[in-house]
């Protein structure tokens, strides 16, 4: 449990679909993360043009959530009544679920991203509680377009889930610094 007045450090990533829409997007966003708040603040900020092994470091996803993505991808295609295994050459949910996680490679490393770093009280409930109102108001894809037309999610923002995975991904994209 958080202590009131404990900072955290965590990681944002701005997706590559916030950078090709534009500078104004990004600053918006920017801004919704740090901004009406004194309890946060940015530290460190970097574009990089990710490479596979930083995406596939950073979504080291266990066999759970592969499978669990994978049975929502079966989900979306029984829903619209088209063949999973025609398409996709599986109807297994772990091989799915891998082929998502592929799809999100694919889109990471598409164009440019923009890493942060943010500290604050409660730091990462925070930027996660802002990323998902950055999502409702700006995000134009869904997870249903996105699965019929075998790519990723296009949904701007990744924000650390917990301490240790914000040590985690901190590592991936700061490699040269260390945050408390």
């Amino acid at each position: 449990m958080l202590l009131e007045g404990q900072e955290e450090t965590t990681c944002v990533l701005i997706k590559p679909d916030v950078v090709k829409r534009g500078v104004k997007l990004f600053c918006t966003i920017n801004h919704e993360l740090t901004g009406g708040t004194v309890r946060l603040w940015e530290l460190s900020c970097s574009v990089i043009r990710a490479t596979r092994g930083q995406i596939e470091a950073h979504y080291d996803k266990d066999d759970d959530w592969i499978i669990k993505t994978g049975k929502e991808v079966l989900e979306i295609y029984e829903k619209y009544g088209r063949n999973v295994k025609a398409e996709l050459g599986t109807s297994d949910p772990y091989n799915l679920g891998k082929i998502v996680l592929g799809w999100m490679t694919d889109f990471m490393t598409s164009g440019d991203l923009v890493a942060l770093v943010i500290q604050g009280d409660g730091a990462i409930q925070e930027v996660r509680k802002k990323a998902g109102r950055i999502r409702e108001e700006y995000m134009e894809d869904s997870l249903e377009q996105a699965v019929l037309e075998h790519r990723a999610l296009e949904n701007l923002i990744h924000a650390s889930e917990n301490p240790e995975e914000a040590r985690k991904e901190l590592a991936i994209w700061f490699p040269d610094r260390t945050f408390s």
